[in-house]
């Protein structure tokens, strides 16, 4: 089993969606980073 596959087996599937979500929303707050501190208010520095 390749190493990234048993890390990912590792994590239950709620901490495994939140990984995927919270990747997913800095990703695309690269270009709406008031998206990012709506979705995660505890990065807002403010």
């Amino acid at each position: 089993m390749p190493p990234d596959k048993k890390i990912t087996s590792s994590l239950n599937p709620n901490q495994e969606m939140t990984v995927t979500l919270r990747n997913a929303a800095i990703s695309y707050s690269f270009g709406n980073k008031s998206l990012l501190f709506r979705l995660f208010p505890s990065l807002n520095p403010h």
